[in-house]
Order: structure tokens, then C-alpha cells, then sequence
């Protein structure tokens, strides 16, 4: 049975319509690990009780900052690939323009090179301050899977980890900005044009890839548009090129995007009911083009489709940061969310302030229903344990969800697909070895982030708490008191025992914590 279903019986029909009224109760442990679960990635106890006793408004705040980072003087506040991959201006000769074995040599290379990409995602992710404010990862990762990138595509094509890092790094910027400049940025943006075979498309041949995508996966859905729109959005594309590869022409630097008149079409278009005049020789130009017609493209889907643009994405919020079950959104929470995207010209930060700081947002049947996905998996599990565990970026790979490696342009289906017989088992694995190998004092540094030690109850359900998304019954109190029992463990010797965290204290604590992390339940979130 549903949870959800079971207990949308108990309510009265006057209070099925949801509305997003602010929450202005305190944050409890429970409540402050869920908003910081479910806006970022798994947070240390640490970050949890720092969080205790602010109301939800203070916290999402501090958490989301102004909102601004896209600005260009505030570039600094973006991690800098810089110094952590010295191959960022460093464009490589094309596999494909040279015989083996120099080309199996190079893409070796080019996979080194996307490898080093992903670690940094992930080191990035699994370092963030949340008591420092301004969370990126989480909500960068949410755009990833709407603008989906593939490194291999196509059979056996890479896209550069240059390009998929400034892709990031767009994503990053505008992660809390307008979803017109979004995009605006992603339709010129060197990954995307290249995967979705864009930089390929000239005025004789106007390739439909991106035009299709643009509407049906990025903006509005299917429904909204015909064929028409993506034949006359696929000739304002022509033309536009970018520079990957050693020896291309890259008029802007390479890894950027550029405009070949000669390849662009001039002739006049209309999409919907957007009128592009026939452009003059002195109009084809790369400024104008842009300006003229893919900007006034995109502004014109929002100004035409808006509403439909804006419902859209307001449902993917939902189903990524509240429930992912395709058949249990919330259409009325989903609707309210629209408005408020609409009024405030698109912008994602005024929506995430106001579903992460409703009262819908944290109520009981809305906590812990999701499955971890592998991103939220592994990197909560570094969080939790304050240091890089072995081997996550393979972990990824093997519980199927691999950074700029969707399985296809839709992105990954979610849900209940995430944990199946294969990936269950690596899960288990994964969560095992890692608390195995911790030493006496990185448990240590754990029990010293837990406020509440003075007895054993309290100890275990702050750490309970840490672990898992709800409260749970006393049965699994009762397994985890008997853990620490035939260690020797009890409540006449606790605090002894917890202030000079004992051998036997600490082997008992890591046998309750295996017995945590492969639970069924440490998969929710």
C-alpha cells in the first residue's frame, strides 16, 4: 500500500487543496535533516544541529544566499577548476582525425581526462560547508538532469571534459537564476551543441536534434508545440559551431561557441507565432544572430508558452526534491509553485524558497519517502563520515548512475528504479566496506558531533536520526541497546564509557552502524 494514498484518507475536503503556507516553527533534529537532505546532499550531525532552532526562512536563506552567483563579480564564489585539473585551456587533437594506435592513445586520454571531471563533481559535493551557507551541488545536479550531457554518445564519440566543465560550471552559476537565461546558456553551450549533433547543422540540412529537445525534454513537454515549431527552431540553429578539438577554428577561445554565417540560415522563420525576418548579409552576423534570433526565440517560448514552461519544471522540482512517484504529484502544490516562478520572471529561487520554507514541505508523509539515489547514496555516506570513501566514483557506475554518463537525453527514470537485485547488493557492499574501514577515530570525530550523550537513549536516537530520514520504532532501539549490551555496553557504565570512548564503546558503535547502513530503510531519504 501506499503511504502517501493511506494517509491522504484522513484528510477533509476542505484541507486536500494544498497551500504553501510558511512554516515559522523552529527546526527540530528530525526537520533540520530533512530540509538539508533534501536541498543538499546528506549533512554531518554536525550541520544538523547546528540548524536546530532556526526556522525554516533563516535556514533556507543562509542556505541558498542571494541567489547571484551568475553575476560576473561574484565568479568567486564558483570552485575553481583551475586548481584541480590543469588541463582546462588545454584542447586535444580529435580521435577521430588520426589512425590508430595514436587514436586509441587519445581517447585513453580524453576518458583520463573525463574521469579527473567526475572526481572533482564529486569532491566538490562531498566538501560543501552547509554551516557556511550557500549549497550548489544538490540543485546543480537537479539542472544536470534536466540538460542532460553524455561524454560517450553516439556509438563511440566523447565530448571533451574541457566542455563538460564549463557546462558545469553554467549549470552551477545559473542554478538559482532565471530559467530563461538557463536556457539561453544552454542552447549555445559547446557540450550540448555536440551532443546533440547541433555544431553539425547547416542552412542545406538543418539538424532537429536540439529543436526537438529544446521544447519536448527542456522547456514545455510534448503537447505544447508541432512540427512545424521544431523545423523552423531547427533553422535558426544552423550555423553554430564550437571549438573542441586542437586545430578547430575558435574565433571565441576554444571550448566556446561561435557563428559560421556561411552555414547559417537567412531566410525568414516563424515559430508559433514569433515572426524572424529574413536576415540582411549585414545582419548575419554573429552578435545579431544571437541577439535577434536565439534570444528572441527563448524569450518568446516563455512569453507564449509560459505557463506551460513553468508547470513543466515546477513538476520536475517536485518529483527531485519531494517525491519522485510519477503518479502522486501534488498537482495543487505544483500549480502554486508556476505562479510564483511566472511572477518572479522565472527565477528558481524564489520557488525553492517557497516549497523548502511551507508547511507542506515538512510534513511526516513527505519525509523519508524517497529512495537515495546513487549521487545522494554515496556522497551522504562521505558526509556522514566526514572523509572520501573508496572508490565513488566506480560505486556510481555500479549502482548506475554515472555523472555526464545518463543512459540516454530523458535522463534516468528514478523512482523505484534505483534500487533493483543488482544495485541493492552493491549498496549493501558499499556501505559495509566503508564503515569497516574507518578507524577508532574517525568514530571518534562522530560521536563527538552527537549534542545528546548522557545516556544511552538519547545518544541513539540522535544518531538514529542522523542515519535515517524518520523516527523508528522501539524494535530497532531494542537491537541496537542489544548491540551495545554484548560489548559490554549499558547504562550503568555509558558515560564512562562514551567520555573516554572505550574499545568496547567503539567496537559496539561500529557494529551498530553496519547494522544501520544495510538496513532497507538507510536507502531513504
Amino acid at each position: 500500500m501506499d503511504r502517501r494514498k493511506l494517509l491522504s484518507k484522513f484528510l477533509t475536503s476542505e484541507s486536500k487543496v494544498t497551500q504553501l503556507e510558511e512554516d515559522t516553527r523552529p527546526l527540530t533534529f528530525k526537520r533540520a535533516n530533512h530540509l538539508l537532505r533534501r536541498m543538499a546532499f546528506q549533512p554531518s550531525i554536525e550541520e544538523i544541529n547546528y540548524f536546530i532552532g532556526k526556522t525554516p526562512t533563516e535556514a533556507v536563506n543562509l542556505l541558498l544566499g542571494d541567489g547571484q552567483d551568475y553575476l560576473p563579480q561574484n565568479s568567486n564564489r564558483l570552485p575553481n577548476p583551475d586548481s584541480d585539473l590543469n588541463f582546462i585551456d588545454d584542447p586535444m587533437q580529435n580521435p577521430k582525425s588520426v589512425p590508430n594506435p595514436l587514436s586509441a592513445s587519445l581517447e585513453g586520454q580524453m576518458n583520463g581526462r573525463y574521469r579527473q571531471v567526475v572526481d572533482w563533481i564529486i569532491n566538490i559535493a562531498a566538501s560543501e560547508n552547509y554551516i557556511q551557507g550557500s549549497v550548489s551541488e544538490k540543485l546543480t545536479h537537479f539542472l544536470m538532469s534536466i540538460w542532460c550531457i553524455e561524454f560517450t554518445y553516439d556509438g563511440d564519440y566523447q565530448i571533451p571534459a574541457n566542455s563538460l566543465i564549463l557546462n558545469n560550471q553554467t549549470l552551477r552559476k545559473y542554478r538559482l537564476g532565471s530559467y530563461i537565461d538557463i536556457a539561453k546558456e544552454m542552447t549555445l553551450d559547446g557540450a550540448m551543441l555536440l551532443y546533440q549533433s547541433a555544431h553539425l547543422s547547416r542552412k542545406e540540412a538543418p539538424n532537429e536534434n536540439y529543436a526537438r529537445e529544446l521544447l519536448e525534454l527542456f522547456t514545455m513537454g510534448i503537447g505544447h508545440y508541432s512540427e512545424g515549431d521544431i523545423q523552423e527552431i531547427a533553422k535558426i540553429m544552423t550555423g553554430w559551431r564550437t571549438s573542441p578539438f586542437l586545430g578547430d577554428p575558435h574565433r571565441n577561445g576554444y571550448f566556446q561557441t561561435w557563428l559560421d554565417s556561411d552555414a547559417h540560415y537567412t531566410g525568414s522563420k516563424r515559430v508559433f507565432n514569433i515572426e524572424f525576418p529574413a536576415l540582411t548579409e549585414q545582419e548575419n552576423n554573429e552578435f545579431k544572430v544571437k541577439t535577434n534570433e536565439i534570444y528572441k526565440l527563448i524569450e518568446g517560448l516563455f512569453e507564449i508558452r509560459g505557463e506551460a514552461i513553468s508547470k513543466f519544471i515546477c513538476d520536475k522540482i517536485f518529483k527531485y526534491f519531494v517525491y519522485s512517484n510519477p503518479n502522486e504529484v501534488d498537482q495543487d502544490v505544483i500549480d502554486q509553485l508556476s505562479q510564483t516562478m511566472i511572477t518572479n520572471n522565472y527565477s528558481l529561487l524564489p520557488v525553492y524558497k517557497q516549497l523548502f520554507t511551507s508547511t507542506y514541505f515538512y510534513e511526516d508523509a513527505n519525509i523519508g519517502c524517497q529512495i537515495k539515489t546513487p549521487l545522494e547514496f554515496v556522497f551522504g555516506m562521505q558526509r556522514l563520515f566526514g572523509k572520501s570513501l573508496e572508490k565513488p566514483r566506480e560505486a556510481l557506475t555500479d549502482l548506475e548512475q554515472v555523472i555526464y554518463e545518463p543512459p540516454n537525453v530523458s535522463g534516468w527514470i528514478g523512482y523505484r528504479t534505483w534500487i533493483s537485485t543488482t544495485t541493492y547488493p552493491v549498496r549493501v557492499d558499499f556501505a559495509y566496506k566503508n564503515v569497516q574501514s574507518l578507524t577508532n577515530e574517525e568514530l571518534s570525530n562522530l560521536v563527538d558531533q552527537i549534542y545528546n550523550k548522557q545516556n544511552m537513549t538519547e545518544f541513539m536516537n540522535e544518531l538514529l536520526l542522523s542515519f535515517y530520514a524518520k523516527d523508528l520504532e522501539l524494535s530497532y532501539f531494542n537491537k541496537y541497546f542489544n548491540i551495545f549490551n554484548s560489548n559490554n555496553i549499558n547504562d550503568t557504565n555509558w558515560t564512562t564509557s562514551v567520555s573516554n570512548k572505550t574499545n568496547n564503546f567503539l567496537a559496539g558503535l561500529r557494529q551498530v552502524i553496519v547494522e544501520i547502513v544495510q538496513s532497507p530503510l538507510f536507502n531513504l531519504c
